[in-house]
């Protein structure tokens, strides 16, 4: 005999975690707002990102909180969390600064920086070389 099996599954009403996090502005952070765009400004540099129609940014007090009007429509809850994720990603740029690594595992496998040049040698029958800027 076959049982059927039942789940219930929470709310899910209102669940943008990320969105409900209120974001603190360190020290030497500006973060401004003017018309569509969202400033944010630290010691390593400048960032701007064009923002949503749908999203509400309030900046008050050192904190950021990011806002939706139609808390129910599937499309502004997930606005609402991506924006709260670009605007803490941003603050990590100006501070901190963003860093990617490479990591090659495998037999034969060769890299070198030539000049300005990333030169890899990856299994092919010729060097790939890749521009790489410095800052």
């Amino acid at each position: 005999m076959v049982e059927k099996l039942s789940v219930q599954f929470i709310n899910l009403k209102y669940m943008s975690r990320i969105g409900k996090k209120v974001i603190q502005i360190p020290n030497g952070v500006v973060i401004s707002q003017e018309d569509d765009y969202v400033l944010v400004k630290g010691p390593k540099g400048e960032l701007t990102r064009k923002v949503n129609r749908l999203v509400t940014i309030i900046i008050e007090n050192g904190e950021v909180r990011v806002d939706v009007v139609n808390k129910e429509d599937k499309k502004e809850r997930a606005l609402w969390g991506t924006f709260g994720a670009h605007i803490r990603n941003m603050i990590i740029g100006v501070t901190e600064g963003y860093k990617k690594q490479l990591e090659i595992n495998g037999v034969g496998y060769r890299v070198a920086m030539q000049g300005t040049d990333l030169k890899l040698e990856v299994g092919f029958s010729h060097s790939v070389f890749l521009k790489f800027r410095r800052k």
